[in-house]
């Protein structure tokens, strides 16, 4: 058995013999999958749980033809002929694995496995694997995750429940776009909107376009006996300007 501390080196060393000669692509089809799966079993099952749950592994790339991390193809390869050959191993990954090893396994298991691997990786440090993990794990897991550092798990978790199910915990958000699918969905009496205009157009005259889109879903929804109090507040933008009179001068606005 090999010293731990020296097993991803000496894996990676061993993977070196599975690229293909005279093959200048270091993308998959650049690597042996039988040599590239090879380098891995001729560990033991200890040893093989060491090499893929390393932290080494979190962010990992996928590809790169420009640092020394170039085994992500080699990786994919692996785990891509575990999941039609070697079963039992592609679920150990999806058990131990982390970073990029558990990326694979969540993206080549199906069933059970896949799940268990999502439900680890919902906790990773790694925000590839949490995304793929927010696509799989049951909505009833996701509300806790609305608040994941990373924009597009964030996105996923939002789109998985449906922003009406979970406005009220995205109306503070940093994410623009979150903010204003929270602000379209959510009922004008549960948040403070007058407080959102302000902020809005508080960059002396200038305003984003999804500002403009989260005020015009408000003016739009206002109380008619609200909109000269909203017409004086957006009297600096001609757009918003032109929405409000529109509503005051028509019966049916």
């Amino acid at each position: 058995m090999s010293s731990k501390k020296n097993l991803i080196p000496e894996f990676l060393t061993n993977l070196d013999s599975a690229k293909k000669k005279n093959q200048r692509s270091y993308y998959f089809h650049g690597w042996d999958s039988d040599k590239c799966i090879s380098a891995l079993l001729k560990y033991s099952e200890a040893d093989i749980k060491s090499i893929v749950s390393s932290s080494y592994w979190n962010r990992y790339p996928t590809w790169s033809s420009s640092t020394a991390k170039v085994y992500g193809p080699a990786i994919m390869q692996i785990l891509r002929a575990a999941s039609k050959s070697y079963p039992r191993l592609l679920s150990y990954v999806a058990t131990h694995g982390s970073g990029i090893w558990l990326c694979y396994a969540i993206d080549y298991s199906s069933g059970k496995d896949r799940l268990k691997a999502a439900k680890r990786g919902i906790k990773s440090s790694d925000s590839r694997v949490r995304l793929r993990s927010a696509r799989v794990i049951p909505t009833s897991a996701l509300k806790k995750h609305l608040g994941d550092k990373n924009d597009s798990v964030r996105r996923i978790v939002t789109s998985r429940l449906g922003i009406e199910n979970c406005y009220k915990h995205l109306l503070d958000s940093k994410d623009s776009w979150t903010r204003l699918q929270a602000v379209r969905a959510a009922p004008l009496e549960e948040f403070d909107y007058d407080g959102i205009i302000a902020k809005a157009l508080e960059n002396n005259g200038y305003i984003s376009w999804r500002d403009k889109s989260m005020i015009t879903s408000i003016v739009s929804r206002m109380d008619k006996k609200d909109l000269l109090y909203a017409l004086d507040i957006v009297r600096d933008n001609d757009e918003l300007t032109d929405i409000v009179n529109k509503r005051l001068s028509s019966s049916w606005g």
